[in-house]
């Protein structure tokens, strides 16, 4: 048995946390050489201060299993981080990771990452590897209540450093600062925090259900053009009248008394949300609102839908509808960062989802009067939710209303009326 100063395993923790940020980025986003590297360096080396901390106290065997452990399971969470971005172009959560069974519904396209991207999946595994090959024939020297005392100093004085440096690098949109404080980017935080940090805060938020603060700004109220007055003659006066229709404009807007919902009010929030609807200037009118009041209605959300699809001969009906209907060439899609559905439920409710959750599932508790499913109920239209594997289909038929959609999140009863619906 080879007996090794215990500061040799905390140096090996370190060097091998290091080496899967730096490998992760390479493989992920390819910034390597960048500030933001050593931000992400010194918080990783922290979680091995406090991991070696929490070993230290126990026998030789018990360390050994625990820090094989700690790093298979480190390079468990790169390895399959590095999947899941080639998968879906960003990182998964902690509230995607406890709802990892839809997940599986790729399982065929993870185990091809998992043989095309084998050369970088395995150096995340190396540190274990090593660890159980070669480490079980090395004991530990116990560490000195100093020594402890000295460790726990350096792990304070490094994470100090970090959020030193952090607070000291500006405020603006994904700074490092605004990652760590105030919003959520996982691929971008990954970048400038590093991935065990990204995921720390991550699970942080999560437990202490955070939520982003966000400013309303007051919206933007024109005012009136002043139009010069011209003088005329009487004939010229009356003949400009008799011959100039007056234009009437009018506009979307509905009969809500924000006066009295805000002096009945007593949370800020809301109260500054009427203040700011009953400020906004509503849309005009035109050639196409009510122009088909009663006609049926069919809303297709075709998930990772491509413009090769449309032809002519194949798909006749989608070429007709491309080419005899309104096409909008300037449309364009966000990346979502959570779930496919994110894409259906802007479809249906005309929001933003939330960063971090499944919408449609946390959104099924709240009051929802204007989705689509209940602005159509209160027209006449009758409505019903049936599945159809990755289509997603909105038909509302007068009187019928039928939603098709290719999730599991809205396949309760509860969610269902929230969004207007009913199962079938």
């Amino acid at each position: 048995m080879i007996q090794l100063k215990s500061s040799y395993l905390l140096i090996y923790f370190i060097g091998s946390l290091f080496l899967m940020e730096v490998l992760f980025r390479l493989a992920t986003t390819g910034k390597i050489f960048s500030f933001t590297l050593a931000i992400s360096l010194l918080f990783t080396s922290t979680y091995a201060f406090i991991f070696f901390l929490i070993i230290c106290y126990f026998k030789r065997k018990i360390v050994y299993i625990f820090a094989t452990m700690f790093l298979f399971c480190s390079g468990f969470i790169f390895a399959s981080q590095h999947i899941y971005f080639n998968t879906f172009k960003t990182f998964y959560g902690v509230y995607s990771a406890g709802n990892s069974g839809q997940a599986l519904e790729f399982w065929r396209d993870f185990w091809f990452l998992l043989h095309k991207n084998s050369l970088w999946i395995f150096p995340f595994f190396l540190p274990a590897i090593i660890m159980l090959i070669f480490f079980r024939r090395f004991s530990y020297k116990k560490l000195k209540r100093l020594s402890i005392v000295w460790l726990t100093l350096a792990l304070i004085f490094l994470h100090s450093l970090g959020i030193g440096i952090v607070l000291a690098g500006g405020k603006g949109q994904h700074t490092a600062y605004d990652l760590y404080f105030n919003s959520r980017n996982p691929v971008i935080s990954s970048e400038r925090l590093g991935l065990l940090t990204t995921m720390r805060i991550d699970l942080q938020r999560h437990v202490m259900g955070w939520s982003p603060s966000l400013v309303a700004e007051q919206p933007f109220i024109p005012e009136p053009d002043l139009v010069p007055v011209i003088e005329e003659s009487n004939k010229d006066s009356e003949k400009s009248n008799e011959e100039d229709k007056p234009i009437v404009i009018e506009y979307n807007e509905m009969e809500i008394d924000f006066e009295q919902l805000i002096s009945e009010e007593e949370n800020e929030e809301i109260i500054e949300m009427h203040h700011y609807f009953a400020n906004s200037t509503p849309s005009e009118k035109n050639e196409y609102t009510g122009k088909y009041e009663g006609y049926n209605l069919i809303l297709i959300t075709a998930e990772s839908f491509a413009p090769y699809a449309i032809n002519e001969e194949v798909t006749p009906t989608l070429h007709k509808l491309k080419n005899q209907g309104y096409h909008f060439t300037n449309f364009y899609t966000p990346l979502w960062e959570v779930s496919t559905t994110d894409g259906e439920y802007v479809a249906l409710t005309g929001l933003l989802p939330k960063s971090g959750v499944w919408s449609f599932t946390e959104s099924g508790y709240n009051h929802l009067p204007f989705v689509m499913g209940n602005q159509l109920k209160n027209l006449g239209y009758k409505r019903s939710h049936i599945t159809i594997i990755h289509t997603p289909i909105t038909i509302g038929m007068l009187p019928t209303l039928i939603l098709g959609m290719n999730t599991k999140e809205l396949e309760t009863d509860l969610t269902c009326e929230r969004y207007g619906l009913h199962l079938t």
